[in-house]
């Protein structure tokens, strides 16, 4: 079975607001488009992320520890655009120059006789 780890991250930020609509909301979606992936995540699944044969959609164990999968993705998600963006401005990240060895030498002198 083939999980969609946007939906999971989708799942652990309704757990998080408490319903579909302030998820909705955080996330930047609808309600209804919110509420068909989380429905396309049971269909994947065979099985319910929530109950809701009372008035609140109550997480299921199935839906509370797909939810900390979805948690950890969101923060993978974050911690990479912040490194992609101190890359792109500059701050981060490593540069190779090549040099011919004399070159590379002299440099490499200079630099320790600086210290």
């Amino acid at each position: 079975m083939k999980l969609d780890p946007r939906h999971l991250a989708q799942l652990s930020v309704i757990l998080e607001a408490g319903s579909y609509q302030l998820a909705a909301e955080k996330l930047g979606v609808t309600q209804p488009a919110l509420s068909r992936n989380i429905k396309t995540l049971e269909e994947r699944l065979g099985g319910a992320v929530f109950d809701r044969s009372g008035r609140k959609a109550v997480p299921t164990e199935l839906g509370r520890r797909l939810a900390r999968s979805g948690f950890s993705i969101r923060i993978a998600e974050e911690q990479a655009s912040a490194y992609a963006a101190l890359v792109t401005e500059g701050t981060a990240g490593e540069l190779r120059i090549g040099a011919p060895p004399i070159v590379a030498g002299r440099f490499i002198q200079a630099r320790w006789q600086n210290c």
